[in-house]
């Protein structure tokens, strides 16, 4: 069971969930896996909502940076046709 591990402390992970969702002509199966260490569970869990805030900012600039680029093309634009 190398491949079910915790990475963090190294204990055995749980799964915790499992369910089927269906993509396309495709049945996806997923799993949902936890440390069996709740104590580290908790700061994982930590981590990774730290990431998906983080992630969200990038997303929230990088669409802020496309709109001010698509902006900036077209103002070039009606400055060349003017």
């Amino acid at each position: 069971m190398t491949g079910n591990v915790c990475t963090r402390c190294g204990k055995i992970r749980v799964t915790v969930k499992t369910y089927k969702e269906k993509v396309g002509n495709s049945v996806v199966t997923y799993t949902i896996n936890e440390c069996s260490d709740p104590d580290c569970q908790k700061v994982v869990d930590k981590g990774l909502k730290e990431d998906e805030k983080r992630r969200v900012i990038v997303r929230n600039d990088q669409a802020k940076r496309e709109l001010q680029r698509k902006e900036a093309m077209i103002r070039k634009k009606q400055a060349l046709t003017v």
